[in-house]
């Protein structure tokens, strides 16, 4: 799921580099190529084409370059998912984003930081999602901006980062399920499939078509 009702924007000034080649965990094999600078700076541009209202000095790394900042997300997932991942949930947060702590297998996770290094912002990347279909994936999941950092489009460009690291990993197609982030994945181009139900309600599923050009 993934939930940001953000609007788009952000400037980040470094991206995390340190990847190897491996494979997805489904047999599927790909070759890592980072996330480069240029390549986000191109996602900023285009938001200001947009008119967006631009965020500037953020950096975007691998949450495995960041690890300490994994009790951070814990709360940030438990306040945005309190349902699932709350006291009485069946989820735990901590054990998902653990899981998350690579730069190249999946599952992995992207972090936004500020210029303070406070987080911002996360997304991640997964083989599988509630309300998959055979074949379907890989999955942008758990993207959340905290509240207090909403509307400046770092919702917008964590799933752009989270795009590319798909396309580069040569995946023709990416999907996500949500309840809260429509306006950012149409806007992007990502078209709807079908409902699904979460803990919190109907969900939409969504499929990007990575062949084509951001």
């Amino acid at each position: 799921m993934i939930t940001d009702r953000s609007e788009p924007s952000t400037a980040p000034q470094h991206v995390d580099q340190h990847i190897v080649a491996t494979g997805d965990g489904r047999g599927r094999a790909f070759h890592c190529v980072p996330v480069t600078l240029g390549t986000v700076i191109a996602y900023h541009n285009q938001l200001i084409e947009m008119g967006e209202n631009v965020t500037e000095n953020l950096r975007i790394t691998h949450l495995a370059s960041v690890p300490d900042v994994v009790p951070t997300l814990v709360r940030l997932f438990i306040e945005e998912w309190e349902p699932y991942y709350g006291h009485e949930g069946p989820g735990n947060a901590e054990h998902d984003l653990r899981e998350c702590l690579n730069r190249c297998e999946l599952p992995l996770a992207l972090v936004a930081l500020d210029a303070d290094r406070n987080v911002v912002g996360t997304v991640a990347l997964r083989s599988e999602c509630f309300g998959e279909q055979e074949g379907e994936g890989p999955w942008l999941r758990a993207l959340v901006v905290p509240k207090t950092h909403r509307g400046h489009g770092i919702g917008t460009l964590l799933t752009a980062s989270i795009e590319n690291e798909a396309r580069r990993r040569g995946f023709p197609a990416i999907y996500t399920t949500t309840d809260g982030a429509e306006g950012i994945v149409r806007r992007r181009g990502w078209q709807p499939l079908r409902s699904a139900m979460s803990l919190r309600g109907v969900c939409t599923v969504y499929k990007q078509d990575l062949r084509k050009g951001d």
